[in-house]
């Protein structure tokens, strides 16, 4: 007896597991997870065990990326209180706690610098407070630019330029990593900020 085909606009029950539900914190959680400067689509579908054409629903890589950033400004704070020359240190720092806490960052922001307008908010507020202490616009906002620049591109090469000032062998109470960033970081704002009090270029 043969098996009676199934009526026009019906199709045999087919058993599916459930669908891989995921949401958008998921998708930036796993591309922090895999690193902002080499994260794929790809390997974040892998990750969350998902197809890729299901992430581009949500995200392109760009607007993943800025998403990414935009989490983590939010989730870094920054302070701004003191003179001038606190509010752009406490700036510098807010930048390096972030590149420090998010291996990548500033790589991905010198290859993507349209992201950086997920710091808006931050620099807004900023430029209100030097503006109260007594910069123009446009001389907050250069000082702002040089101080963003310096943080985002030196970070990539610190290390290597750490390895001409080492010696062959180092005392045992040598500085961790996050002292002698600091310490040079500091060295650096000192010698920007003592140009910023005899010129203050202006944008």
């Amino acid at each position: 007896m043969s098996t009676p085909l199934p009526s026009e606009g019906k199709r045999p029950h087919r058993k599916t597991g459930p669908k891989p539900t995921f949401d958008r914190e998921d998708v930036i959680n796993q591309a922090l997870a895999i690193g902002l400067d080499k994260f794929t689509m790809s390997e974040v579908a892998k990750g969350l065990g998902v197809a890729t054409s299901a992430l581009y629903r949500i995200y392109s890589r760009d607007t993943l990326l800025t998403a990414c950033i935009e989490h983590i400004t939010e989730a870094t704070a920054l302070t701004t209180e003191g003179d001038w020359k606190e509010l752009l240190r406490d700036y510098a720092y807010y930048l390096a706690r972030m590149c420090a806490t998010y291996p990548g960052l500033a790589q991905a922001l010198l290859s993507y610098p349209n992201s950086l307008f997920a710091f808006r908010e931050s620099v807004t507020n900023l430029l209100g407070r030097l503006n109260d202490a007594g910069f123009s616009r446009g001389q907050a906002l250069f000082a702002i630019d040089v101080i963003t620049n310096f943080v985002f591109s030196s970070g990539p090469f610190r290390h290597s330029f750490e390895l001409f000032a080492m010696t062959d062998s180092l005392p045992a109470d040598r500085e961790d990593d996050e002292e002698i960033a600091l310490r040079i970081l500091d060295q650096k704002l000192d010698f920007v900020f003592q140009a910023l009090e005899t010129d203050r270029p202006s944008y």
